[in-house]
């Protein structure tokens, strides 16, 4: 039996104009036509080649499909809880992108391949991270099978390794949060910088996104730090503006964003995009087994921040607006961040001042709110 004719490109070809050096690829059609095109440099002719093939195929590449995945996640969304929010399949969408080719048709994509690149994130992010995304992707595939785009997940066979933390990890005590202070304090790095501001309040996605319009240094006046979800937070509030910042801690952000455009981020990776989430917490790993300090991870960090504010007895509704939660309740505020004991503490020292039976209920706190002075 005779085969049947197909598409077909060729190329790319090297091709010298008067001093240009220009690259084809041709495209012959089942009935023998032909169409050329050229191209300024050899990569561009060979992605050109492969996006043809792709559409002569009726092959979906990665890149597509998560446009479509994100749709889906809106309008009808994976768990019984329906659909999510915009920002929460942003998110989705950013940590798969960070896993897959996106270039790259999705009935190439195989086991080993899948496998590999788990790899890579088990060597950059914690246990609960890597393990996290492998969720995600997992679903994801299960969503391309149900849609009949490929037969059989690449990844269903991948198994999560190392133990997911449980509990909750216990904020540091203010003997800790001064070690730490002063540790960073005496390096000198982008990194320290980041972690110091992890110590008041920020995480590590609005640290790695910031950007040096987000810093406001007017002379004469307290600092103010703009923090933008960038599509990144769960909800509205995140959007928000710190202020009171040290002035040491201003001084090395002043220096970090010096003569830089307002559009540079302010701790760019080397290739000048945004870090990956593991570099703050390898050197607070780093930092913690050279110095001798009990780790708590960056979350953690923000945890101790919200703990010892509320011990000085300010209010949960106070400090859910710190850190942009939502505004309808303060229940997240308290279970993951304050935590129950720093809430207990706070109640005790709130009725002891009604009974008048202490003046001041935050003895240990400077004048600027900071508290490991």
């Amino acid at each position: 039996m005779a085969r049947q004719p197909k598409w077909r490109v060729l190329g790319p070809y090297r091709e010298r104009r008067g001093r240009c050096i220009e690259w084809r690829i041709v495209s012959v059609s089942p009935s023998g036509r032909r169409e050329s095109s050229l191209f300024r440099s050899e990569g561009e002719a060979i992605e050109a080649k492969e996006l043809q093939l792709r559409e002569y195929r009726g092959e979906e590449i990665f890149e597509d499909l998560l446009v479509k995945y994100r749709e889906h996640m809106i309008t009808v969304g994976n768990g019984p809880k329906g659909a999510c929010k915009p920002k929460s399949a942003h998110c989705t969408i950013d940590r798969l992108t960070r896993w897959l080719p996106v270039k790259r048709s999705i009935r190439t994509y195989s086991e080993k391949d899948a496998r590999a690149q788990y790899q890579r994130r088990v060597d950059a992010v914690a246990v609960d991270s890597h393990r996290g995304e492998l969720a995600e992707v997992k679903t994801f595939f299960r969503w391309c099978v149900k849609q009949g785009v490929i037969d059989k997940s690449p990844v269903e066979g991948i198994v999560g390794v190392g133990r997911r933390r449980k509990g909750r990890v216990r904020p540091l005590t203010r003997s800790e949060t001064r070690a730490w202070a002063s540790v960073l304090a005496a390096e000198e790095t982008d990194v320290a910088t980041g972690l110091l501001l992890a110590m008041h309040n920020l995480s590590s996605s609005e640290i790695r996104n910031l950007r040096v319009r987000d810093l406001d240094l007017v002379e004469g006046e307290d600092a103010e730090l703009y923090v933008a979800s960038d599509g990144d937070g769960k909800t509205a509030s995140r959007t928000r503006t710190l202020e009171g910042l040290p002035p040491e801690l201003v001084t090395r952000l002043a220096a970090i964003a010096g003569g830089r455009s307002g559009e540079a981020l302010l701790f760019p990776a080397d290739d000048g995009t945004v870090r990956d989430p593991s570099w703050l917490r390898q050197a607070a790993e780093r930092l913690a087994k050279r110095h001798g300090l009990r780790y708590v991870g960056v979350h953690g960090f923000r945890s101790t921040w919200g703990a010892l504010q509320r011990r000085s007895c300010v209010s949960l509704r106070e400090i859910a607006d710190a850190m942009g939660h939502s505004p309808r309740s303060t229940k997240t505020t308290l279970d993951h961040y304050v935590q129950r004991e720093a809430e207990a503490v706070a109640r005790r020292r709130e009725a002891a001042i009604a009974l008048d039976m202490r003046k001041e209920p935050a003895e240990n706190r400077s004048a600027d709110g900071r508290f490991w002075n």
